[in-house]
């Protein structure tokens, strides 16, 4: 699974793009290398998984993701938007954002979004709050 990250500063976002199959492993090692940078921290985040085949990642993955990226919040809350293009990586998505509101240490707010324009519309809509 291809996986990058662009962090714009100027706006406090990190847009991230994973094409392929997405494997739960080269995720997290992707979550560890970006939010290990504490001059991003509390920035929202923009996943474009709209080329991504999301049909191998157990619930067990999902927690596992949850865990990863949960111990990289910031104490600001921010936000992820997860922009797909399947009915399975919509669903998905839902309960990845269900596991990371439920976790304690979880200090963003998490939508499933369809449309990357309606995706980038909410975190600009949460910035400065």
């Amino acid at each position: 699974m291809p996986v990058s990250a662009v962090i714009n500063r100027s706006e406090r976002v990190v847009i991230t793009t994973a094409v392929g199959r997405l494997v739960k492993s080269e995720f997290i090692e992707h979550i560890r290398s970006v939010w290990t940078d504490p001059g991003i921290a509390g920035f929202d985040e923009l996943i474009d998984a709209t080329r991504a085949d999301a049909s191998q990642l157990s619930a067990k993955d999902l927690s596992d993701l949850v865990n990863s990226g949960v111990s990289h919040d910031a104490t600001r809350n921010s936000r992820l938007a997860l922009c797909v293009s399947s009915e399975l990586a919509y669903g998905l998505g839902r309960m990845y954002g269900a596991l990371r509101e439920t976790h304690a240490g979880n200090a963003r707010e998490v939508q499933v979004f369809r449309d990357l324009e309606a995706a980038q519309a909410w975190l600009e809509g949460g910035r400065g709050d």
